[in-house]
């Protein structure tokens, strides 16, 4: 793996932990997942299917009821909080 693809993964999981404290505070679930094919199930009956190859790294929100917003690529903690609030409908 080269150096950049190092400090990559180092920003995603710094940013990513900097918000974490703010989704439990909300009652929002986090799960870190490396499945190369991800379902997402919502609204009952629809699905959506998230392949890995397609996003070096991302953010998936889901409430289980909207359609999944996908966040491709490393945000920062303001960037991540700010998707979330519009996301969730949160102050």
């Amino acid at each position: 793996m080269d150096e950049n693809n190092l400090d990559a993964i180092d920003d995603f999981n710094y940013y990513t932990n900097r918000v974490v404290p703010f989704l439990k505070q909300n009652n929002i679930k986090t799960e870190y997942l490396s499945d190369r094919n991800i379902v997402i199930k919502y609204d009952i009956d629809s699905r959506t299917t998230v392949n890995r190859d397609s996003i070096d790294f991302g953010t998936i929100l889901t409430d289980g009821k909207s359609k999944p917003k996908i966040l491709k690529y490393v945000l920062t903690d303001d960037e991540l909080s700010e998707d979330v609030k519009l996301y969730f409908k949160l102050k």
